[in-house]
């Protein structure tokens, strides 16, 4: 898998799971689901993904 579309899933993990821990643990938690979707406007805006970053160095192509 292409790091780009591992990242993608990587954040749409992180995101569901956020949001279930938000509704059942403590709202706090949507904070979380806040900072990814902020991650997820600024890959969008300029190109530049950090997961992706991170799976490269990792060896993803």
């Amino acid at each position: 898998m292409l790091a780009t579309k591992l990242a993608l899933v990587c954040n749409g993990t992180i995101l569901f799971a956020s949001a279930l821990l938000a509704l059942i643990c403590h709202p706090a938690f949507v904070w979380l689901v806040v900072f990814m979707a902020a991650s997820l406007m600024f890959s969008g805006w300029t190109g530049y993904c950090g997961f992706a970053v991170i799976f490269r160095y990792f060896g993803r192509k």
